[in-house]
């Protein structure tokens, strides 16, 4: 059956042209069938001529059921007075729904064939035809669709993102009456871009014997430094010097150019939607080299990507027994929680939410202080272009000496060096399904690695084990579990919501409820932010003269926890004992046996700089900390 909710209106923040556009919102008139909120549309480019990209994501909440629907469309409603772009036009914006693939993971309501797609050139139907698997528990899933349009004049564009419909409200691609709506503002210039910028996006030394090189990431931007557009008749000159050849340009697709030694120009149309070029650029001698580019014929200051590459000496290997646990996968431990190790035909499984990953190549122990070519292939286009799976040779160089005995990484009698990749490998936001990267290290010199070589690795996000093993919910605040307070005092909690990994978990919902003293007061329901904290306070409202305990217990987060609030209106609120830890008393309240004289600061800082920690730790006779009362 369907799941009926009201759309809610979300305030959104105002995103700037060329990047972001404003937004307002207004409030929803009506029902649709499926249990989702439309998310802040962030806007790409901005320049005359040349197309606009509104993302937009949608959220479907965990309770959401086969059989649910919505339409989300988007219309142009307001332009320059040199425009000419149809207003109120279903064929004024195109819609296009990203990709699908077979579901990973059930614990999501995500189906086996695509389940969205386009119902009118300007809408995206999202219908869901399977619902949660068997025994799983349920997650809010969310997925990101684009629509677009090519302004002809400068100034500005209204456009409206609308709720146009679900299972019993056909979408029409057009707004009426009772569709939720949000307007998105978008700032369209002539000539928007007025400098450059190169980025290597996973630095380190190149092969010279790779036949894709570096990866070099080429951006326009505006005055603001955000990412513009070039528009018709701007150009942007790289600089190739001798020694570097520029192998391929990828924007919307790759194509062949071979440059070396000269100047080249890329024009609005070698860039992808969201107004980023990518070049591979190769070197077949050693060095380091710089590649420059310019706005052609501006007066920007030049952007500069500093490249250096090597040739490699030695080839990789097999690794020896891994020991050490890996908290990404509950069978076959293989190394790093945060990457993987190099062994033949590997497939490891590593957290989506990890932001970098590390990768272990092994080698002969003949081979200490070598460098392995390695071949870094972007399979789920994560870290390069969103377009085309794009690769790298890189160089890792190996450590001066093998593996001791005890080494539980691999490298026992063997030579080991690791590469680290800043990419995040996440979920499919329809499909659950986890990203992909692939390690292939050299095992023969002169042989280029491929995908499918011996020694390959390929590295697969996943939420699996991360949902199963839960999180781990830590006190910052206040810093002990049991705290003494005054009556009426207000009290202050702060915790922390962490994954298996260490890492902070966003967006969780925490649950805070009170017994004793206070268990009349109300608590907020709590949402952890982008560090995984959440806190809350409340006053003691109670005039007990008998109660005056309170336990306050925080859940959501698989552990939980818990402070006891003691109360008292004793004069000196019933300290019997203070405790001081310093230098020369780091057991508290305990002197040391030998003191160490503190040297007095007689430079230009004076006496401030020569301070020492001195804590001091008040009790009372249950040895309950004090919480200062606010």
């Amino acid at each position: 059956m369907s799941t009926k909710t009201t759309f809610k209106r979300i305030a959104l923040v105002a995103v700037a042209a060329l990047g972001f556009g404003l937004l307002s919102s207004v409030a929803p008139a009506s029902a649709t069938d499926a249990p989702a909120t439309v998310g802040t549309p962030v806007v790409f480019g901005g320049t005359t001529g040349q197309p606009v990209v509104i993302a937009v994501p949608v959220t479907f909440a965990s309770t959401t059921v086969a059989g649910d629907s919505v339409a989300v469309s988007a219309v142009l409603v307001a332009r320059p007075t040199l425009s000419s772009n149809a207003l109120n036009a279903v064929t004024a914006i195109t819609a296009t729904a990203a990709a699908t693939a077979t579901a990973a993971d059930d614990r999501t309501f995500t189906t086996t064939t695509p389940n969205y797609s386009v119902s009118a050139v300007n809408s995206v139907n999202y219908a869901v035809t399977n619902a949660v698997g068997a025994g799983k528990t349920a997650i809010a899933t969310s997925m990101t669709s684009f629509y677009s349009f090519t302004p002809n004049a400068a100034g500005t564009y209204q456009v409206a993102v609308f709720t146009d419909g679900g299972a019993t409200v056909v979408p029409t691609g057009l707004i009426k009456s009772g569709d939720t709506l949000k307007y998105v503002t978008v700032t369209v210039a002539d000539a928007p871009a007025v400098s450059t910028k190169l980025t290597v996006t996973a630095p380190g030394t190149f092969s010279t014997t790779g036949t894709n090189g570096a990866v070099v990431k080429v951006s326009a931007l505006d005055a603001a430094g955000a990412v513009a557009k070039l528009n018709s008749g701007q150009m942007i000159t790289l600089t190739i010097p001798s020694g570097l050849t520029v192998t391929t340009v990828t924007g919307a697709s790759s194509v062949t150019v071979s440059k070396t030694n000269t100047q080249y120009g890329l024009v609005a149309s070698a860039f992808d939607s969201f107004g980023n070029a990518y070049l591979n650029v190769t070197s077949s001698t050693a060095g380091a080299y710089n590649l420059t580019s310019q706005i052609a014929g501006g007066t920007d200051a030049v952007s500069t990507a500093a490249l250096t590459y090597a040739a490699p000496t030695v080839a990789a290997t097999v690794g020896a027994t891994v020991t050490e646990a890996d908290a990404t996968t509950t069978a076959s431990p293989r190394g790093y929680v945060t990457g993987a190790n190099m062994s033949s035909a590997s497939a490891i499984a590593v957290s989506s939410a990890a932001t970098s990953q590390t990768y272990r190549i092994y080698a002969a122990a003949a081979s200490v202080a070598g460098k392995v070519n390695v071949l870094l292939n972007d399979a789920s286009k994560k870290l390069w272009s969103p377009n085309v799976a794009l690769n790298q040779d890189v160089i890792v160089t190996l450590g001066a000496a093998v593996g001791a005995t005890g080494t539980t990484n691999g490298s026992l009698a063997i030579a080991t060096g690791t590469y680290s990749i800043p990419v995040t490998l996440g979920l499919d936001g329809v499909t659950s399904a986890g990203a992909t990267f692939i390690v292939s290290a050299l095992d023969t010199v002169g042989t280029q690695p491929t995908t499918s070589s011996a020694l390959s690795t390929t590295l697969t996000g996943t939420a699996s084990v991360a949902a199963s093993s839960g999180g781990t919910l830590t006190l910052l605040a206040p810093s002990a579990a049991s705290i003494k307070a005054a009556v009426g005092a207000k009290t202050t909690i702060l915790v922390e919501c962490t994954d298996n990994f260490a890492a902070a978990k966003a967006n969780v919902v925490l649950t805070p409820s009170i017994a004793g003293r206070n268990a009349a007061v109300v608590l907020p329901t709590l949402v952890t932010d982008a560090a995984g904290n959440a806190s809350f306070s409340y006053t003691d409202a109670s005039t007990s003269t008998t109660s005056l305990t309170d336990t306050v217990s925080i859940s959501g987060c698989t552990t939980g926890s818990t402070v006891t609030v003691n109360y008292t209106s004793v004069a000196g609120f019933g300290a019997t004992s203070v405790k001081m830890t310093s230098p020369n008393m780091t057991v508290a309240g305990t002197a040391n046996a030998t003191n160490t004289p503190q040297p007095i600061a007689v430079g230009a800082a004076g006496p401030t700089a020569g301070a020492v920690a001195v804590t001091a730790t008040v009790t009372d006779v249950n040895g309950a900390r004090f919480q200062t009362s606010q």
